[in-house]
């Protein structure tokens, strides 16, 4: 099955809003509302990462998120490239368990991956975790979900 697109992957992804606690000048907590900005270099980047690695075209094929991951994000250090590389082995794993399940008598996989399973496996994968890395890993898992149809191959 083909990728939604880039575009569209960034659009899913730039929509992603999400809550960060700060302190004022009297030491009071407040809530900030960010979102990600859906032309922003991160954001489209992110989003020709998961466009180039979404390669599941048959039953037996899997995405190849974390190959087209490492590449575009090797500028980054550390825990940075850490957390990106979670969001595709997060991707890639639920769907390799996807394309394990293929049932060739019946023609149908016995398992069907969701956001809320990719989403745990990118959390199984973060070195470090704050209310941006969670937004932006649900917003990947959504966005790859959104687009991949799990009766398809």
């Amino acid at each position: 099955m083909p990728s939604p697109g880039q575009s569209t992957i960034a659009t899913a992804l730039g929509s992603t809003t999400f809550d960060v606690e700060a302190l004022d000048a009297n030491g009071e907590t407040y809530t900030v509302a960010q979102q990600f900005n859906t032309d922003s270099e991160f954001v489209q980047q992110l989003a020709t990462a998961m466009h180039t690695g979404w390669t599941s075209v048959s039953p037996s094929t899997v995405t190849t998120m974390v190959a087209t991951f490492e590449p575009t994000f090797n500028h980054l250090l550390g825990q940075g490239k850490s957390v990106m590389l979670a969001i595709a082995q997060g991707i890639d794993a639920e769907v390799t368990l996807w394309a394990a399940s293929w049932n060739s008598t019946r023609a149908e996989h016995e398992y069907a991956p969701d956001a809320a399973s990719i989403y745990n496996q990118i959390q199984n994968s973060l070195p470090i975790t704050s209310a941006g890395i969670n937004a932006i890993s649900q917003a990947a898992a959504d966005a790859f979900m959104s687009g991949f149809e799990p009766t398809q191959g």
